[in-house]
């Protein structure tokens, strides 16, 4: 095992039990996404098992953690702050297990919204993040998402987001840039290889 798979594992263990499972859950997700879409496995697994080690924090220590890592909080996420804990779940890997793969990094950061320019091990982490066999128990939706998942990453989180943007705007709550630009990018995507 890997120093900075090992030094996951050890964060990981200090987690609720709860996101343990779910962390343990989204990495068996993403390990048969990234078996199926030729994705690299181990960039997958440390993406799925890192992604949500922030996830546990309050709001206020969020924004403080925020700013003593020097990560930059834009407004939506002072709004709303827990959009703060994979760009600090990525930092904590960068920092603590030694990971600077960018793909890695991008897609822990990005797993809440996805952003445009997405990559594969992006769209492996953020749809295995949003297929938990137990969310999907729970929303009819994502079971959707799951079917689309089985023929394309980029359909499935097209899907996912296209969704989210529309309950987000019937519920009038805010919409995270990034969302908008990564739905653009796979709908830009889409039409492309349709031409």
């Amino acid at each position: 095992m890997s120093d900075q798979l090992q030094t996951l594992y050890t964060i990981i263990e200090t987690l609720p039990q709860g996101l343990k499972d779910h962390l343990y859950r989204t990495q068996q997700v993403g390990s048969a996404l990234s078996l199926r879409f030729g994705v690299d496995p181990y960039k997958v697994m440390l993406g799925t098992l890192g992604h949500d080690i922030y996830r546990a924090v309050s709001e206020q220590q969020l924004l403080e953690a925020a700013t003593l890592s020097g990560i930059a909080v834009e407004p939506i996420e002072i709004r709303i702050p827990i959009l703060l804990h994979g760009p600090l779940a990525a930092f904590r890997l960068q920092r603590d297990c030694g990971i600077d793969d960018k793909e890695i990094l991008e897609a822990v950061r990005w797993h809440s919204t996805g952003w445009g320019n997405i990559d594969k091990v992006g769209l492996v982490v953020f749809l295995a993040d949003k297929l938990d066999p137990v969310k999907v128990e729970k929303a009819a939706k994502l079971k959707v998402v799951e079917r689309l998942a089985e023929g394309s990453l980029e359909g499935a989180a097209l899907q996912y987001l296209t969704d989210e943007i529309n309950w987000l705007l019937s519920t009038g709550d805010l919409l995270h840039p990034a969302s908008i630009e990564c739905r653009n990018f796979l709908l830009s995507q889409a039409e492309s290889n349709s031409s």
